[in-house]
């Protein structure tokens, strides 16, 4: 019989299974599958192939942020955040798929820990409350400035005693 490989954790298994070689667990946390020691894991749900295309070329010019999954819907968006359990989630508030608050309120069911900006062309009273209701912690326009995106994002970034990888969950 083939030996079956759990995908949250790969070939280890659970975080019991790993080597510590004696020293303390959270060697293990601070770093994504393929991500650097502290950088921010990031996941993009955008239907504009243009505003997509820009983001994720502003998130790989930062070294200290992980892009690991770029979504075109807000179905896409739920499932690859409950995949990759990013950090941080930048998502449109108009999207196919049931829409921005939707996407928000299934992805914090699946990923508690997941911080979620908004990002919308919209800066209507209702459209902001809607999204901060539904568990965005942040909204930033649409046309911002890169560095005013940069900023959001560091704002949001856990600090390092929180760093944690998702592929091996400790005391989560």
């Amino acid at each position: 019989m083939p030996t079956v490989i759990d995908p949250a954790y790969g070939p280890f298994g659970p975080p019991a299974e790993l080597p510590t070689l004696g020293l303390p667990h959270t060697v293990w946390e601070p770093a994504g599958e393929e991500g650097l020691v502290g950088q921010t894991r990031v996941l993009i749900a955008e239907d504009a192939p243009a505003v997509r295309h820009a983001l994720a070329d502003l998130l790989a010019s930062e070294p200290s942020l992980d892009l690991v999954g770029v979504a075109e819907d807000a179905v896409e968006a739920i499932e690859l955040a409950r995949l990759e359990r990013p950090d941080l989630v930048l998502i449109d508030v108009k999207m196919p798929g049931g829409g921005g608050a939707r996407a928000v309120r299934e992805i914090l069911q699946y990923s508690p820990a997941t911080l979620v900006l908004a990002l919308s062309a919209h800066a209507d009273e209702s459209t902001v409350l809607e999204m901060l209701a539904a568990g965005a912690v942040d909204y930033i326009l649409k046309g911002a400035p890169a560095g005013e995106i940069l900023s959001a994002i560091a704002q949001w970034r856990p600090p390092a005693s929180e760093w944690r990888n998702p592929r091996f969950p400790v005391g989560q």
